[in-house]
């Protein structure tokens, strides 16, 4: 079996939410994690038959989808994906992209895997579509859009926003539940935000030494993890001239979107 629908980004915008809000609908059938079947060469490697078995517990008549955040930044995730799936339905959602490239960053640096301070960070960003950082290239979604635009459909694509799903949940969800066509809801079963606590280490380097010491998810981490990471009401405050010097870079960007997508995108400009 192979799937319907793939939710294909964008990374740290919500995709989380949306992946475990419809894995909570009787119709549909997503798997727990994200294949990226079409973005990781190891997967790719496994072949359709891999790819396939990843939906072998959808029940009969189930609608199939899957989550891989990572499709929408990949260069050869378009072609892949059209090949294999000519006619699946794809699901965006956007997040307003110096919001998205803060967030990305902090939550690289919770897991351990982003010692430098933001700024350093942004510099020792290479803008290459294998590099894990993306804190800019992951924002410029008019760029990484247009691939797919030019393989699939307009009416095949569902363009959502991280602001529509804060806002109202229930008619973003059933935007969504609409497009790939299963029965709606009244209310949400649940009020979920995936990912939405936020952590932030006390120490950076105490984070990072962590996971390259023990490897991220064992014991040793989680201890170091548990001292360490503390919750916080929002990610620290970037630095002006480096707010603008996102702006300079994205904000083209946005006014591109605006027209491949038909939404007004006037919150996201200063």
């Amino acid at each position: 079996m192979r799937p319907h629908f793939l939710i294909v980004g964008a990374a740290s915008s919500g995709t989380s939410t949306l992946h475990d809000y419809l894995r909570l609908h009787d119709d549909l059938f997503l798997p727990e994690g994200e294949p990226h079947f079409f973005s990781k060469e190891t997967t790719w490697q496994k072949g359709p038959g891999w790819y396939e078995a990843c939906f072998a517990a959808a029940p009969p008549g189930a609608i199939v989808g899957e989550k891989s955040a990572s499709y929408y930044r990949d260069d050869r995730a378009p072609e892949r994906i059209h090949r294999l799936l000519p006619e699946a339905k794809l699901v965006w959602i956007f997040r307003e992209p110096i919001a998205r490239a803060h967030a990305h960053y902090w939550r690289r640096v919770a897991r351990g895997r982003e010692p430098l301070p933001f700024e350093a960070a942004l510099a020792a960003d290479t803008g290459r579509s294998d590099d894990e950082r993306g804190y800019v290239r992951r924002g410029r979604y008019a760029d990484l859009l247009e691939p797919f635009l030019e393989r699939f459909p307009r009416e095949r694509m569902l363009f959502l926003l991280l602001d529509d799903l804060k806002t109202d949940p229930l008619a973003t969800v059933n935007r969504l539940l609409e497009f790939v066509g299963a029965p709606t809801w009244t209310a949400l079963p649940q009020t979920l935000r995936s990912n939405a606590r936020t952590r932030i280490p006390r120490s950076r380097h105490l984070q990072h030494w962590a996971r390259r010491a023990f490897g991220e998810g064992r014991a040793g981490y989680r201890a170091v993890a548990r001292f360490n990471l503390h919750p916080v009401d929002r990610y620290p405050a970037m630095r002006p001239e480096t707010r603008r010097r996102l702006e300079e870079q994205l904000l083209p960007q946005v006014e591109r979107l605006e027209k491949q997508i038909g939404r007004d995108l006037a919150a996201w400009r200063p």
